[in-house]
């Protein structure tokens, strides 16, 4: 390997190391579920796509499912770079990969917000349940609820 080609290699594996160390993890966490069947969902939107939360949770940033046992959940995504984000889970019951709504539009299964938003008549604006990441771990725990 030339000069040149060493230099590039040791440039692109230091930007990838820096890049990785500002990276962080976020878990969240849900009990109290009603029972351990279908999955917990989560769809984590970035502040760019806002308009789309939290309605349109197929086209989120990042999704991730976790199994349910003893009617409890933890849901973990790892090298998730800085940003500005707002998480949407669900119980997906009947594991279909939806939030299944009613003929109204209300949902048919548990859901909830990063800091535990209790929705009225409207889901949450992004602004309203957003969380900042750096470079720390972050923790939450979610409360689901029923409409």
């Amino acid at each position: 390997m030339n000069k040149l080609g060493f230099k590039l290699f040791l440039s692109m594996f230091l930007l990838s190391m820096a890049s990785a160390s500002m990276a962080a993890s976020l878990t969240i966490h849900v009990r109290a579920l009603n029972n351990d069947t279908g999955l917990l969902r989560m769809a984590l939107f970035e502040q760019s796509q806002q308009e789309l939360f939290p309605k349109h949770i197929e086209k989120a940033r990042y999704q991730q499912s976790a199994r349910i046992e003893n009617q409890q959940a933890v849901i973990q995504l790892h090298q998730l770079p800085p940003g500005r984000y707002a998480a949407f889970v669900f119980h997906d019951e009947d594991n279909d990969q939806i939030m299944d709504h009613n003929w109204i539009g209300f949902p048919q299964e548990l859901f909830g917000f990063v800091k535990n938003y209790q929705v009225k008549m409207l889901p949450p604006k992004f602004d309203e349940v957003a969380f900042d990441v750096q470079k720390e771990n972050l923790q939450f725990e979610i409360q689901l609820q029923d409409f």
